[in-house]
């Protein structure tokens, strides 16, 4: 675990990025689930050429190590930590996740209606245990750099 990390940071620093600020408190685990949730729109826990967007889908060879046409697995450890985007309220924050998630519109998600790390965490984030995260709860999900026009 320590090995990735590491090696995350010197690729960062090699390719110039300073994607690396202010996440120290989140786990090697929990940004590439953040990295998922960005741009695994299929979620099957890689990301194809079809699905990288900017400086990633400009990199992608870099990042698909071995040449199969995803950044899988330990390849996901080769990217750089996203940005959280400080100007982002969390109502927006909560609306982009709900629009993103809350399939049925109820405001909340379910875990029928999470997925990727969210899904895989879902206890984590559900703290009063009635099986939705909704409300204040919403902030306890990683936030993320956007893209204009991602919702």
């Amino acid at each position: 675990m320590k090995r990735l990390k590491v090696l995350l940071m010197i690729i960062l620093m090699v390719e110039g990025l300073n994607a690396y600020e202010d996440r120290e408190e989140l786990t090697i685990e929990e940004n590439l689930s953040i990295v998922l949730q960005e741009f695994d729109r299929n979620e099957d826990e890689r990301i194809s050429l079809d699905e990288a967007r900017g400086g990633m889908k400009d990199n992608f060879s870099k990042h698909d190590l071995d040449g199969n046409g995803f950044i899988e697995g330990d390849e996901l450890s080769t990217l750089p930590k996203p940005r959280v985007k400080e100007e982002e309220s969390n109502e927006d924050f909560h609306e982009h996740i709900l629009e993103r998630h809350d399939k049925d519109g109820d405001g909340k998600i379910s875990l029928e209606e999470a997925s990727g790390g969210m899904k895989r965490n879902f206890k984590r984030h559900d703290l009063n245990a009635d099986g939705y995260i909704e409300g204040d709860e919403l902030d306890t999900l990683p936030k993320h750099k956007e893209k204009k026009g991602c919702s």
